[in-house]
C-alpha cells in the first residue's frame, strides 16, 4: 500500500513540475525572465548588437556602442520549421540613457522597449521583434514579453529612476 501511495505522489509531483513556468536567470546580468511550461528545454544563445549613428565627418555610419543580446530559443525550433526566438538586448544604464536621448540605431523601423531593469542594466526588445507572424510562435512570444514587461513596471522611461 505504501509503494502505491509513494508512486502516486511521484506521478502527481512530476506532472506538476511539467506544468510549472520555466524561468531563465542570468547571474551575470541579474535578469530573470519567465516563460510558459512549453518552453521547458529552451536554449540560450548570446549575440552582439552594435548601435550606429551618422558620422559628423562624412556620409557614412559609425558604430557608437555595442553590447550583448540574450536570445531565448524554443525547444521545438528546427531549421526547417523555426519557432520565434526571444531576443533580449542588454544595455548598461549609460547606454540606455543614450538610446533614449540620442537614439543611436540598432535596427531600422522600430524602437527599443524596456522589459526590465536593475541597478546596472536595462533589458529591452525591439518594438517589432515579432512582426513576422508567418514564423511559428510570433503571437506567443509577444505575450511572453508583454507579461514580463508588465511584471517589471515602472520602466525607466515612464518615470522610474534613471
Amino acid at each position: 500500500m505504501m509503494r502505491v501511495l509513494l508512486l502516486a505522489m511521484l506521478v502527481l509531483v512530476g506532472a506538476g513540475v511539467r506544468d510549472m513556468p520555466v524561468v531563465y536567470h542570468s547571474e551575470r546580468y541579474g535578469l530573470t525572465f519567465d516563460m510558459p511550461a512549453g518552453w521547458r528545454g529552451y536554449s540560450v544563445m548570446m549575440r552582439r548588437w552594435a548601435g550606429r549613428s551618422h558620422s559628423t565627418e562624412g556620409d557614412g555610419e559609425v558604430v557608437r556602442e555595442h553590447g550583448r543580446v540574450i536570445v531565448l530559443r524554443h525547444p521545438g525550433w528546427k531549421a526547417s520549421d523555426p519557432y520565434h526566438d526571444i531576443p533580449i538586448y542588454v544595455f548598461t544604464r549609460r547606454q540606455w540613457v543614450g538610446v533614449q536621448r540620442d537614439g543611436f540605431g540598432l535596427i531600422a523601423g522600430g524602437v527599443e522597449c524596456e522589459v526590465a531593469h536593475n541597478d546596472r542594466y536595462v533589458f529591452a526588445v525591439w518594438s517589432r521583434f515579432n512582426f513576422d507572424d508567418g514564423v511559428k510562435g510570433a503571437e506567443e512570444v509577444g505575450r511572453i514579453v508583454e507579461g514580463n514587461s508588465v511584471a517589471n513596471e515602472p520602466h525607466l522611461e515612464e518615470g522610474g529612476d534613471q
